[in-house]
């Protein structure tokens, strides 16, 4: 795939209500829709004229192989054409099976994302990454294969409940530890006037979601295929996607990923000692998830017993280990905005750091 094709073009629609939702009536000619049950009648899509597949499963158990056949099939029977816009309107989960089945379909077809939730419009749905899951191992299988277009209309944040979007709000925060310590600070700060999307925020979500729209887009365009540059916005991820799996109760991506990013800043902390900033950021990112709806099941995950051995059971599996406990490329955060890109050992540096998990705790307990 050319380097080109990473770009994809991202059309913000700022009308509200049902004066917004005229973008769908323009998305007509051409077009076969993918979705899920719960998102055709929460959204009202019921008004989209002409080919729709609307499959049964919502969220990560959506991202299988037998998910992946289904809508394989279902284009076959609604003679879907290479020339066809494949249309996928959904949250993170939905963008990335959508996207993968676009791009085997036909050796690769016409695709444009309309993404649904906060954690998707803000980073999923960017970038080009398509993902399925298989035997308990996230995001295992998938291809590099970006939207032609991205349709962010923020209104659909209306059906959202706050978990959804706190969920979506870590992911934020992630590009404002990477890039902006303004970002990083203004999200915090307003964590209480962030917990829902209505119209008297709405700016302030389209201004949040913008911000992350342009740091991906812009680090993704130098590193479409995540060789170097790109590898930094995984920050949270190694940890983040080990939760995912090993956690009980299960983690949405969001709040697996804010937890992620805690313990990667004390592995960095751990690595390479202490230093203010990063005790500053770290401290923080520990008042945000202490005042997130869901800091009591992350606090039962933490203290999950023997929860640090299955972490390390799943990040030496994780794809970017290569061979079993070799090497990650992780950003080593010093402070918000400033951050170097690190080869971190997984027999070395992260077993010895989760071995008894007790520099975790006691900056959890701190």
């Amino acid at each position: 795939m050319p380097d080109k094709a990473i770009k994809s073009k991202v059309v913000y629609i700022e009308a509200s209500g049902r004066a917004g939702l005229s973008f769908i009536r323009k998305l007509q000619e051409k077009r076969v829709y993918v979705t899920n049950k719960k998102l055709y009648k929460l959204l009202g899509l019921s008004i989209l004229q002409g080919r729709k597949i609307i499959i049964p499963a919502d969220g990560e158990k959506c991202k299988s192989f037998s998910n992946a056949a289904l809508i394989i099939r279902e284009f076959l029977k609604r003679n879907v054409l290479k020339s066809d816009i494949i249309t996928v309107i959904g949250g993170g989960a939905l963008c990335d099976i959508g996207a993968f089945c676009a791009s085997i379909y036909k050796r690769g077809s016409r695709l444009s994302l309309a993404p649904t939730s906060l954690l998707a419009m803000i980073d999923a749905a960017h970038g080009g990454k398509t993902a399925l899951n298989e035997s308990g191992i996230k995001n295992c299988v998938g291809s590099f294969y970006p939207a032609s277009e991205i349709v962010i209309y923020a209104d659909f944040l209306t059906s959202l409940p706050a978990a959804e979007i706190e969920s979506g709000l870590f992911e934020a925060l992630k590009y404002g530890i990477l890039f902006s310590k303004k970002l990083f600070v203004s999200i915090i700060s307003q964590q209480k006037r962030l917990i829902k999307y209505d119209a008297a925020n709405r700016e302030l979500f389209i201004d949040i979601i913008k911000k992350c729209v342009r740091y991906k887009s812009k680090i993704t365009a130098a590193d479409p295929f995540e060789k170097n540059e790109r590898l930094a916005l995984n920050f949270g991820h190694t940890f983040g996607h080990a939760l995912e799996s090993a956690a009980v109760p299960k983690l949405s991506h969001g709040y697996a990923v804010g937890l992620g990013m805690f313990m990667e800043l004390l592995l960095a902390r751990f690595k390479y000692g202490e230093n203010k900033e990063n005790l500053n950021t770290a401290g923080m990112l520990l008042k945000f998830i202490r005042n997130c709806g869901a800091y009591k099941t992350l606090n039962g995950v933490i203290r999950q017993k023997g929860i640090f051995k299955k972490l390390l059971r799943y990040i030496i599996h994780d794809k970017k280990a290569g061979a079993a406990g070799g090497a990650i490329i992780m950003p080593a955060v010093k402070r918000p905005g400033l951050y170097s890109l690190e080869e971190i050992s997984v027999c070395d540096d992260i077993k010895p750091f989760l071995k008894e998990g007790a520099d975790i705790i006691d900056a959890w307990n701190s």
